[in-house]
């Protein structure tokens, strides 16, 4: 149950008013099993020391906006986490975001839409898989994968009323102490 929350909500799109352009997604370590979770090189099951580039405690903050994906057709790359949505296990949909009727597949996770970065395009609506999201540490200067599952959005400062939604309408109040 605590995986399959945890997916759901990282993939959960937030309202448009929040949503905003050129701005990261921040993630927190969160693993069920274990302490921390690995940081790869290559977005593989291997954990040995050649593609582990560094272990990330539980509540340490990443940020990442790709998610690594494979569509039917096999073909790999990388889409914005805000225009997926889960469907279960590692199954997603493509939801454009942006209302745009397809979605740019990336070779590499980075801003750039030339072609040299261009796989090709998703259609809405399509199931693809994915495991892991491309992310950076402050330790690290190029990034690299981490398990989805082993992930949690953090919470905006910025946005108050988000926060105050997970309270159902509750007004803030201040304590003095």
């Amino acid at each position: 149950l605590g995986v399959a929350w945890s997916a759901r909500s990282c993939l959960a799109r937030p309202p448009a008013r929040t949503r905003r352009a050129g701005m990261v997604k921040t993630w927190v370590v969160k693993n069920q099993r274990t302490k921390a979770t690995y940081l790869r090189r290559e977005p593989t099951q291997d954990c040995g020391t050649p593609n582990v580039l560094r272990i990330v405690k539980n509540g340490e903050v990443l940020s990442g906006d790709f998610m690594l994906i494979r569509r039917a057709s096999r073909e790999t790359g990388f889409v914005k986490v805000h225009h997926l949505e889960l469907t279960g296990g590692s199954d997603m949909r493509v939801r454009n975001a942006d209302g745009s009727a397809t979605t740019l597949l990336r070779k590499q996770p980075r801003e750039a839409y030339d072609s040299s970065n261009t796989v090709g395009y998703v259609t809405e609506g399509e199931i693809v898989s994915g495991e892991f999201m491309f992310v950076t540490h402050r330790e690290v200067r190029k990034g690299g994968y981490v398990k989805l599952r082993h992930l949690r959005p953090k919470a905006d400062s910025f946005d108050l009323s988000a926060a105050l939604s997970v309270f159902d309408g509750a007004e803030p109040a201040q304590r003095w102490t």
